[in-house]
C-alpha cells in the first residue's frame, strides 16, 4: 500500500498559519534534529518568538511515475533512503551524513562524492514550501510569482526563509554498487586519475583519500545488478582499512552511502585538509 501523507502536511500548515496569524516577532524555529551548520561566531541572543516544526519531519509521497519526491523540510536523508531505495530509487544526491535533513542541504549547498555527475543538492529540487521571516507561507517553484525564492535558497542558510515542504528529483538505482580502490603515490597521479573519472559516465561516484603525501587513494563507484564479491561496509568491515586494499568488491546501494561516514569525513572537510593538499601539491 503507497504511503501518502499530503492530506495530513496541508492540515499542520493550516494549523501553522493559524498560529502565526498576526505575528510580528522574529521567528526562531525549534527542531529535534541536529545542526550541521558552522557557526564561528556562535548564536546571537535576540528576541524571537520560537516556533516548533519537529512535526515537519516526514517522507510523504513518492511518484514513482514521475521520479519524485515529496518530504516536509526536516526529513532526514536517512529517512528518505529508507523511504524510496526498497522501490529502486534515491535522489540524485544523497548527502554522507545521515542525520541531514532535505532543508537544510537544499539552503546549504549539499554535496556528495556525485555531484560530478548530479549537481548540488538544489539542482534536484523541483518546489518548495517556504515558511518566510514575517510568517506566511508560500510555495515557490522555477515558473511561479515566487521564482525569485526558488532560485535564491540555495547556500541562503534559511535567511530567505524555511523550507517546510520539498519536491525532489528521485533517479533509478541497482540493488549493489561495485567500489574499485586505485593507489597512488603521488598527487598530480591522483588529480589525473580523479579528472578521468568525472569524466567516465559510468561511474556513479568518485572520491579519494589521503594518507600521506605518497599514500593516496581513489574509490570508484559503479551500479550492479550482479554481485560477486559482496561484503557489507556495516559491522565487522571497517571501511578506511578495507580501502588500503587496491582491489573491486560489491556492497548494497545503503551501505554504501555509510562508506565515508565511517571515514570520519562529513560534507564539509575540515579546512585543514585543503591547505594540507595545496601543501602536498606546492612541495612535490
Amino acid at each position: 500500500m503507497q504511503i501518502d501523507l499530503r492530506t495530513k502536511h496541508t492540515s499542520l500548515i493550516k494549523q501553522l498559519e493559524i498560529r502565526l496569524a498576526g505575528n510580528t516577532q522574529r521567528l526562531r524555529v525549534k527542531k529535534k534534529t541536529i545542526s550541521n551548520l558552522f557557526r564561528y561566531d556562535g548564536r546571537k541572543k535576540l528576541s524571537t518568538r520560537e516556533i516548533d516544526l519537529s512535526e515537519f519531519n516526514k517522507p510523504l509521497y513518492l511518484d514513482s511515475r514521475n521520479l519524485t519526491l515529496e518530504a516536509q523540510g526536516l526529513t532526514t536523508y536517512e529517512q528518505i533512503v529508507d523511504f524510496v531505495l526498497q522501490d529502486g530509487f534515491l535522489p540524485l544526491i544523497t548527502p554522507e551524513l545521515k542525520h541531514i535533513t532535505v532543508g537544510g542541504a537544499t539552503v546549504g549547498i549539499g554535496i556528495e562524492a556525485n555531484t560530478f555527475k548530479y549537481g548540488f543538492v538544489h539542482n534536484g529540487l523541483l518546489e518548495a514550501e517556504v515558511l518566510l521571516a514575517n510568517g506566511k507561507i508560500v510555495t515557490c517553484s522555477p515558473d511561479n510569482q515566487y521564482k525569485d525564492l526558488f532560485y535564491g535558497l540555495a547556500n541562503s542558510y534559511g535567511t530567505l526563509g524555511y523550507i517546510l515542504r520539498a519536491k525532489i528529483k528521485l533517479r533509478k538505482v541497482l540493488p549493489y554498487v561495485t567500489l574499485t580502490i586505485q593507489r597512488f603515490d603521488n598527487t598530480i597521479a591522483l588529480l589525473n586519475a580523479l579528472k578521468s573519472a568525472t569524466k567516465d559516465l559510468l561511474n556513479d561516484s568518485v572520491e579519494s583519500l589521503i594518507y600521506s603525501k605518497n599514500e593516496l587513494y581513489l574509490t570508484t563507484v559503479r551500479q550492479t545488478d550482479s554481485p560477486t564479491h559482496l561484503i557489507s561496509i556495516y559491522g565487522n568491515t571497517i571501511f578506511y582499512k578495507k580501502s588500503v586494499n587496491p582491489e573491486s568488491f560489491h556492497s548494497k546501494q545503503k551501505s554504501m552511502y555509510s562508506v565515508m561516514i565511517l571515514n570520519g569525513f562529513g560534507i564539509y572537510p575540515p579546512i585543514n585538509f585543503f591547505r594540507y593538499f595545496v601543501k602536498l601539491h606546492h612541495n612535490r
